[in-house]
């Protein structure tokens, strides 16, 4: 209730690095069971330690479930064979200068434009990379969509863009 759950549009649950991973992905899902059962209609984005408690966050209606471990391992392996790729990766998840992962709505004229079409303009206009689409501001996302995908009107496109800070035009 300190939380104003009821008024909150997204709640962020992250667990308790002083508790062991089993208890701390346990705290999670209990919160998130709560914040579900108090608002249904806030988006929850939780982080987890472990992969098998994913079927219990989707049972307590999390939205968006991140899994450390498994981001990390992936990561790793990758950079193994594809080396650089963890520093791209490190820029994207940082605060740093540089580029940033953000979700902005689909510009109007690009509406019914093929995702071709969307990916060249935001390149050339806007010195962005489109890497998906969200359908509508919280439906599925699609990771590099066919050149021919139709991107429609409510949509949001995921892009990699230079970060803008104070100060910089």
């Amino acid at each position: 209730m300190r939380a104003n759950v009821k008024k909150a549009r997204t709640a962020v649950v992250l667990g308790d690095d002083r508790l062991d991973a089993i208890a701390r992905d346990a705290m999670v899902v209990l919160a998130t069971l709560t914040i579900e059962s108090i608002s249904p209609a806030t988006y929850t984005v939780v982080e987890l330690v472990d992969e098998s408690n994913v079927p219990h966050c989707r049972r307590a209606n999390a939205d968006e479930i991140i899994v450390g471990s498994e981001f990390s391992s992936h990561l790793i392996a990758t950079a193994a064979i594809n080396h650089g790729i963890s520093r791209i990766v490190s820029e994207l998840l940082s605060l740093r200068q540089g580029n940033d992962l953000r979700a902005i709505p689909v510009p109007g004229d690009m509406a019914g434009k093929k995702f071709m079409d969307v990916f060249v303009r935001m390149k050339k206009e806007h010195h962005s990379i489109v890497l998906g689409v969200q359908r509508g501001s919280e439906g599925p996302t699609i990771a590099n969509p066919p050149g021919d995908y139709l991107v429609a009107e409510g949509d949001r496109l995921i892009l990699v863009a230079q970060t803008h800070r104070e100060g910089q035009d």
